[in-house]
């Protein structure tokens, strides 16, 4: 889920999609041992707002 609004007004589906599927892939890398790279993707929601007068 990457609507910031949604992960306050439905949180489990958020949780669902955001960490337990990570874990899964990071689960299988573990375990198969073939994942060379994970690379994680996001938006700029994790960072928060940018402090006024800041480039």
């Amino acid at each position: 889920q990457a609507h910031l609004d949604t992960s306050f007004g439905n949180s489990i589906i958020f949780t669902e999609s955001n960490v337990y599927r990570t874990h899964s892939v990071l689960e299988a890398s573990r375990i198969y041992g073939k994942i060379q790279r994970f690379i994680h993707i996001s938006t700029d929601e994790v960072y928060g707002e940018t402090p006024s007068g800041s480039n």
